[in-house]
């Protein structure tokens, strides 16, 4: 899709025969909107509620709905699949119906996407992964900060060569760490899960994306929790790089919520709230003068530059289907099924890296955990 300019669903001359599983909430507002933009023509939809199913299918103008995947599978010769349905509620207990469904679209020769977060256990992976082989088709996870024009804009920064290498980098993210009694309990019946494990495995998601998004694969994590759910995790990556993680809890709503910043060989770039951009180049000795001697703090040569949007255009950049990534992701996601490829931000290694770390927090504070890949 074009980075600058967006088209329409019905300008597109190609567009894929789409499916949707799951009427919540969460997709009625943010994932089923963002298809008037994408090259599909939404088919069908499918939810366990009839009338909700009904509902939305004629709200957003798909041919028909479905209360069984199964049957929407056999019945409407889809292209790809797009799977919104999070968990299973049963009291306080939950179950991630994600993994279930997506193999059962991929098995249907059916390319899928689906929200995050994709699988609960490595086994989950392995069985995705089975079904990607067998079928040839692309599978993506939702991972839309690694698609917020903000965080993409970072990534940018961090790939010129004036940056250099990624040194360091810090992420703050408004979330607590659950304690570890109730992160590291074992699963009831197999695989569902307390209040405290799936709101982890939910949230995790977010700031992990940025941090694979621009410091690449993790090796190790060690993390500290303090008794009110406030922690600090540090990352080594692969790369050489470290990086620190801020999850505090009981975080004010109109505070930066959101801060990631990365250090290079050749400067600093700053992320803050997902909507401000900030590159600031490491000053030669020239500029910086002489320390202590200086009068004026507003030389040439040493100032930054920011990026930021407005609010007073009617332009889809400053709308949070757009602004928060997920027209970007999906949008992603259909290039890579029109164009025969497999997904490359939000793919299933992404989604693997996801519940390692998530596993690694689960050993609990003060241990060092090597995230064994290969």
């Amino acid at each position: 899709m074009d980075g600058v300019s967006t088209t329409p669903s019905f300008e597109h001359d190609r567009r894929l025969r789409a499916g949707f599983v799951g009427c919540g909430d969460h997709s009625f507002r943010n994932v089923y909107p963002a298809l008037r933009y994408l090259p599909v023509d939404l088919v069908a939809v499918c939810d366990l509620d009839a009338g909700r199913a009904a509902r939305v299918a004629r709200t957003f103008g798909a041919e028909r709905d479905y209360t069984d995947l199964g049957t929407m599978l056999d019945d409407s010769g889809l292209d790809c699949a797009f799977v919104v349905t999070g968990f299973e509620r049963r009291g306080k207990r939950a179950r991630l119906t994600h993994p279930d469904l997506v193999v059962q679209c991929l098995e249907a020769g059916v390319a899928t996407w689906v929200e995050k977060p994709a699988v609960a256990t490595l086994d989950d992976v392995a069985r995705i992964r089975k079904a990607m082989a067998a079928s040839g088709k692309a599978f993506g996870v939702g991972h839309k900060k690694a698609f917020a024009p903000a965080n993409v804009k970072l990534k940018e920064l961090v790939d010129r060569p004036e940056f250099g290498a990624v040194r360091s980098m810090t992420l703050r993210y408004a979330q607590p760490i659950p304690p570890l009694e109730a992160l590291a309990a074992p699963q009831a019946d197999g695989d569902w899960l307390s209040p405290w494990q799936h709101f982890f495995l939910d949230h995790l998601y977010h700031p992990l994306a940025v941090l694979r998004l621009v410091g690449g694969p993790v090796r190790s994590l060690y993390y500290e929790r303090a008794e009110t759910g406030h922690g600090m995790a540090l990352f080594t990556m692969v790369s050489g790089a470290v990086a620190s993680l801020h999850l505090p809890n009981n975080y004010a709503m109109r505070s930066i919520q959101e801060r990631t910043e990365v250090a290079g060989d050749g400067g600093v770039a700053c992320v803050e709230n997902n909507i401000r951009v900030t590159w600031s180049p490491n000053p030669s000795r020239e500029t910086l003068g002489t320390y202590g001697r200086e009068a004026l703090f507003t030389k040439d040569g040493a100032e930054s530059l920011v990026w930021e949007p407005e609010f007073s255009l009617g332009q889809l950049y400053n709308k949070g289907l757009f602004l928060l990534g997920y027209y970007h992701e999906l949008a992603a996601f259909c290039d890579a099924v029109l164009e025969g490829r497999p997904v490359e931000v939000g793919s299933i290694d992404d989604a693997e890296e996801a519940i390692r770390i998530y596993d690694a927090f689960a050993k609990g504070p003060g241990r060092l955990v090597d995230l064994a890949y290969g």
